[in-house]
C-alpha cells in the first residue's frame, strides 16, 4: 500500500513536471511569436557610440535650425563646445540606458568631467570659444538640473527609438496596430499652457497632424507618418524631429 502511494506520488511529481514544462514551453512559444524581435539593446547602445561628436556654442534656439539629419545624427548640447567633454560623457550616457548605473551616478560622472576639464558656469571651457555666461540651472553644464536634461533626453530618444523598432515588426504590428499618445511625464509649463509663439497643446496638435479622437483619445497606427509629424521642426518651433516619441 505504503509503495503504491510512493509511486502515485511519484507520478504526480512527474507529471506536473511535464505539465509545468509544456506549459513554459509554450508560453516561451508564444512570447517569440508575440515578440518576434526583442528590444535591439545592442543597436541603441551603437546607434549612442555612433553619435558624431557636435561641439557648440549655439543656444537650443539656434540648434533647431539645423538640418534634421545632423541633429538625429549627432550628440550635442546647446551651449556645450567642448568636443571632450561630449567624447567623455558618450560612454556614461550608454551606461545609463543599459541599466550599468542610475541617473545620480551617470550625473556625478558627467560633473566630475567638468570639474577635470576646468567647466565654470561663467567662463565655460578654457580655451574654448566665448560661450555667454550661464543666467539658469539649466544652462549651467555642471547643475543636476542640466545634467539630468541631457542624460533623459538622450536616453529617452535611444530608447523610443528601439522601442519603434521593435514595435512595428510585422507580428506586433498584425496584434497590436495602433499606439495612444498620452504624456506621462510632469510638466511644470505643459504645452500649450506657456507664453511662446505658436505654443499649442497636444490635442490642438493632434488635431492638425491629421490624427483622429476616440472618445477624446489620441490613437493611431504604430506605422503612420503623424508620429513624426508631431515632431517636425518645421512645424513646431520645440520639435525634435523625431520618428517616434519624444516629439517634442
Amino acid at each position: 500500500m505504503r509503495t503504491t502511494l510512493f509511486n502515485a506520488k511519484a507520478q504526480r511529481r512527474e507529471d506536473a513536471k511535464k505539465s509545468s514544462f509544456l506549459c513554459v514551453k509554450d508560453g516561451l512559444a508564444l512570447a517569440n511569436a508575440l515578440f518576434d524581435a526583442p528590444l535591439p539593446w545592442a543597436d541603441i547602445l551603437k546607434r549612442i557610440a555612433g553619435l558624431d561628436i557636435l561641439p557648440t556654442t549655439e543656444g537650443s534656439a539656434e540648434i533647431s535650425a539645423w538640418m534634421k539629419d545632423v541633429r538625429r545624427a549627432g550628440l550635442f548640447s546647446a551651449r556645450t563646445n567642448s568636443a571632450r567633454y561630449l567624447k567623455e560623457i558618450q560612454p556614461i550616457l550608454a551606461d545609463y540606458v543599459s541599466g550599468k548605473i542610475n541617473l545620480a551616478t551617470a550625473q556625478l560622472k558627467m560633473q566630475e568631467w567638468l570639474q577635470k576639464l576646468g567647466y565654470t558656469p561663467d567662463g565655460g571651457f578654457p580655451g574654448g570659444a566665448s560661450v555667454p555666461p550661464a543666467n539658469s540651472l539649466l544652462q549651467n553644464l555642471a547643475s543636476d538640473e542640466r545634467t539630468k536634461l541631457v542624460i533623459e533626453t538622450i536616453s529617452r530618444h535611444a530608447l523610443s527609438t528601439g522601442m519603434a523598432q521593435r514595435q512595428n515588426t510585422p507580428s506586433l504590428l498584425h496584434g497590436f496596430p495602433c499606439w495612444e499618445f498620452l504624456r506621462l511625464y510632469w510638466r511644470k509649463h505643459p504645452r500649450g499652457e506657456t507664453d511662446k509663439d505658436n505654443d499649442e497643446g497636444w490635442p490642438q496638435r493632434w488635431a492638425r497632424c491629421g490624427g483622429e479622437f476616440y472618445d477624446g483619445r489620441m490613437i493611431a497606427r504604430k506605422d503612420s507618418d503623424l508620429w513624426e509629424q508631431l515632431g517636425d521642426s518645421g512645424v513646431w518651433s520645440d520639435g525634435m524631429d523625431t520618428h517616434c516619441q519624444p516629439g517634442a
